[in-house]
């Protein structure tokens, strides 16, 4: 018998008064398995969420019941005009509809919580009253960015008028972040750095970035002020997290390749969503496979470690879904997939003290027909199996260093170790 042997890098948490591992709960958006899901955001202690069908609506007791939001200024169109941003100022909640008959969108503001809505456009080249796509839409402290074909556009929720941004390195960057009252933007495949509020920039020396690289995602700790940064170099097609303590002037290196294959269509995954407080980072892959889960993955050591996050997720019979948005509204973490629904977990890392340990699993057969082995380097308390509906299947109490389980249905099942201090889920555990 070929033995498979894995080892796994698992977390001591101290002193956590809630379970990382939580179950991803559906918030009941939709039973269609094809219901597009485009955003989601938090305004005023209500969350607001674009859909295909229902429009644009909003949840006022976190996420157990929906309905519209019966705005005037701009009507939805499942055919046709859909919400794609919504973003909060605190004061002012932003939204950008997109009509699909002219390829254009409408960048409209709203000061009643949603109720009214008229157009915010001006010094943002349109045509026809219309831009030409807005591609992404942020804010931070009152201030937005809108970044269309044209380049990217900044102003205060109270000014007249959007200004361009004529840096020649971040004229034409997608990705900012924020922080304090500095911005940040990914251009000319570097960090630019603004305290006057995207007026003008500066640059670091990036030591030990990958050379031209291509940012998917940036974002930052609003705890400590840690840049992350997701892309690829121009030269490959490897997938890379990295972060920066200095605003740029060395990176490191955060190893997420065990977790990465190709995606539904055969080409390398990439991260599609990052997501980063305290000692918490996810991540969103592109689907890789046929049926198969979303590929989420959750940290809660900073990035040393990165486990599976998809219990109670569905399959997905066409293998595309992933998540689109993560929205911390409520001490609960909201996750907006591209399909099916809008789901929500507890969410505390506020009393975590991290610890690592490297704890040796012997998995054996694996895959199995039925029997699967554990060998333990410490006694543990417990076993739980979950399928990949989340539905807990099986547990099984114990205090040994070896234990067996049976698994009699074929498929893909996820088992979490738990001991004195340790909570471990193993992802792809194979019953043939």
């Amino acid at each position: 018998m070929i033995i498979m042997k894995k080892s796994l890098l698992l977390l001591i948490l101290f002193n956590v008064s809630l379970c990382v591992y939580a179950q991803w709960q559906p918030t009941g958006i939709s039973t269609n398995t094809i219901e597009g899901i485009y955003n989601v955001a938090s305004h005023n202690g209500e969350l607001f969420a674009s859909v295909n069908t229902a429009g644009f609506i909003k949840s006022t007791d976190n996420g157990s019941s929906w309905n519209p939001v019966g705005q005037t200024g701009f009507v939805t169109n499942e055919n046709s005009r859909r919400v794609t941003h919504i973003q909060s100022t605190g004061t002012a909640l932003y939204v950008v509809t997109f009509y699909a008959n002219t390829a254009s969108s409408m960048i409209y503001k709203s000061l009643d919580n949603g109720q009214t809505f008229v157009p915010d456009v001006t010094g943002i080249p349109t045509n026809s009253g219309e831009i030409v796509d807005v591609d992404y839409f942020y804010s931070h402290n009152d201030y937005l960015v809108a970044v269309v074909n044209s380049g990217n556009y900044i102003k205060h929720v109270n000014d007249a008028s959007w200004q361009r941004n004529n840096n020649a390195s971040t004229e034409f960057s997608e990705h900012f972040a924020f922080y304090g009252s500095k911005f940040y933007a990914w251009g000319s495949y570097h960090l630019g750095t603004s305290t006057d509020n995207g007026q003008t920039w500066t640059f670091a020396g990036d030591a030990n970035l990958p050379p031209y690289f291509l940012a998917n995602n940036l974002t930052v700790n609003p705890d400590s002020g840690r840049i992350y940064v997701s892309g690829r170099s121009l030269f490959n097609y490897d997938q890379k997290l990295l972060y920066t303590d200095n605003e740029g002037v060395s990176w490191t290196d955060i190893d997420i390749s065990s977790h990465l294959s190709n995606n539904w269509i055969g080409v390398a995954q990439s991260i599609q969503e990052l997501f980063v407080k305290g000692s918490y980072v996810q991540f969103s892959l592109d689907n890789n496979g046929n049926p198969s889960v979303p590929d989420i993955f959750v940290s809660t050591d900073g990035g040393v470690n990165f486990t599976a996050d998809v219990l109670g997720l569905p399959s997905n019979s066409s293998g595309t879904t992933t998540a689109v948005k993560f929205v911390l509204h409520n001490n609960n973490l909201f996750m907006a997939l591209n399909f099916i629904d809008i789901y929500r977990k507890p969410f505390s890392t506020l009393s975590i003290d991290k610890v690592t340990q490297s704890l040796d699993v012997l998995i054996y057969p694996n895959p199995s027909n039925g029997i699967f082995n554990f060998k333990f380097n410490s006694p543990i308390k417990q076993i739980q199996v979950f399928n990949v509906q989340g539905t807990l299947i099986q547990s099984i109490e114990s205090n040994m260093s070896m234990e067996s389980i049976k698994i009699d249905e074929k498929g893909i099942y996820f088992v979490k170790i738990i001991n004195a201090n340790i909570h471990a889920t193993i992802k792809k555990v194979i019953r043939n």
